[in-house]
């Protein structure tokens, strides 16, 4: 059956503005090109279809991990030329021409040979970071745990419980993917949180671009997979579309840091945060202790310091009445 020509120039328009902002998504694109990008997909059924299939290609494709074309390929340039025709046009011929080799050589039954998986486990009594072998590191907070397999042609993780920040290396013929109770979330190289709550994974971007996507349940279309912005948040449930992207909360981002950083903090709310992220607790006796504002940083792990701190500062008592509780009256 032939295609009308109408619908074989919308399909071909919608290929060459989908590689177009492919390139253009994954170098750290601002805040106007995420809108722009949204209005784009929605503005046609075939805009978000085209764009999600050349996705897949590109993150299914065995071809772009072995060749010089795909481990050359540098979409840096997209981004800084992308206003100017000529060099705009140049990038869309690269990646097209990059995701059409790759989908005419992939065959059935040929596939890339993955790395033995290993776990990775978080320790219970503190926030643990660690480094894998593309570079990328991790810090896993406190009981939290993962799967990861490295293959030729993709970085994939598979978080099974708490949370984690992926700080990832850059390797464009290798997409860095986390999967988490039915939601993936790709990127190529950027910082980002994923953690797994009661029903939900909650997603938080610091640096660079991802898109966040719904499980096969989910939504078809545009509204399965959002692009997330740094400094925003996004929340995905099993069988549902990624929620629209929020301002994340400052403190949602400050519970792998070394330090914990207090400006006139009330005493009880610093040492929530401590008990936060240490298995020894703080305890505050009766009184008014509690409103005693806190300035400074400290270092996350160190509790029994923090409360000798505290206590020459506000002329408490420390007492270790048990080996996993810190005391201060």
């Amino acid at each position: 059956m032939t295609m009308p020509a109408g619908e074989v120039g919308d399909a071909a328009r919608a290929r060459q503005e989908a590689a177009d902002w492919f390139a253009r998504l994954r170098v750290e694109p601002c805040e106007a090109d995420l809108a722009a990008f949204r209005a784009w997909r929605a503005a046609h059924t075939l805009n978000g279809e085209t764009y999600d299939r050349l996705a897949r290609q590109w993150e299914q494709s065995k071809f772009l991990a072995n060749t010089s074309l795909g481990r050359g390929r540098d979409l840096r340039r997209a981004r800084a030329s992308h206003r100017q025709p000529a060099a705009r046009a140049a990038a869309v011929a690269a990646i097209l021409l990059v995701i059409v080799a790759s989908t005419l050589l992939l065959r059935p039954g040929v596939r890339s040979s993955p790395a033995a998986a290993i776990e990775i486990a978080g320790k219970g009594d503190a926030v643990r970071t660690t480094t894998l072998a593309d570079g990328s590191r991790i810090t896993l907070d406190r009981n939290s745990l993962l799967r990861v397999s490295f293959s030729a042609s993709e970085r994939h993780i598979e978080l099974l419980k708490g949370r984690v920040r992926f700080d990832v290396a850059h390797d464009l013929a290798r997409p860095f993917v986390v999967i988490a109770d039915g939601g993936s979330v790709v990127a190529h190289g950027t910082i980002f949180d994923v953690e797994l709550q009661p029903s939900r994974v909650r997603v938080v971007l610091l640096r660079g671009s991802v898109e966040v996507r719904g499980d096969a349940a989910a939504a078809v279309g545009p509204s399965r997979a959002r692009m997330l912005a740094p400094g925003q948040a996004l929340v995905v449930v099993r069988g549902k579309a990624p929620s629209p992207p929020v301002a994340a909360d400052p403190a949602d981002t400050n519970w792998a840091s070394p330090m914990l950083s207090f400006d006139g903090t009330p005493l009880r709310d610093a040492v929530a945060g401590f008990n936060n992220r240490n298995g020894v607790k703080l305890a505050l006796g009766s009184g008014p202790a509690g409103n005693l504002r806190v300035t400074g940083a400290f270092a996350a792990d160190d509790p029994a310091g923090f409360a000798e701190a505290a206590a020459a500062m506000f002329g408490l008592d420390v007492r270790r009445e048990k080996p996993d509780v810190i005391s201060l009256h």
